[in-house]
């Protein structure tokens, strides 16, 4: 499988830390990793309604398996600030998809 290039800078696949998570947070995941690199603030939406979705069924993004390693990619993201996403990555971290739903929100009116 190629890395599409907006993907090419990347600390790591975002497929690695999405497919720890739900769909929805998975999803979440892909479109904040990318968003500037390829659809700007239309991925940034699009992890919105994602994330809304998710915490309308009570879905909380906590990873399926390997926590630890979850936990360790997130921090990697936060700590490079990737995506200029550092309050996602975080709210992430803690496991709060409200957070997550407000940092993302931020992030998008930062850019408008």
């Amino acid at each position: 499988m190629s890395t599409p290039s907006y993907y090419a800078d990347a600390p790591f696949e975002a497929w690695d830390l999405s497919s720890l998570y739900t769909s929805d947070w998975g999803q979440v995941i892909q479109y904040v990793f990318r968003w500037q690199g390829k659809n700007g603030l239309q991925d940034l939406q699009k992890a919105v309604d994602f994330a809304r979705h998710a915490i309308a069924n009570d879905d909380q993004p906590i990873p399926w398996k390997h926590a630890p390693h979850a936990g360790k990619l997130l921090r990697q993201l936060q700590s490079i600030g990737w995506a200029d996403a550092t309050h996602v990555w975080k709210a992430l971290r803690r496991r709060d998809g409200n957070a997550t739903l407000d940092a993302i929100k931020d992030l998008i009116k930062e850019h408008k």
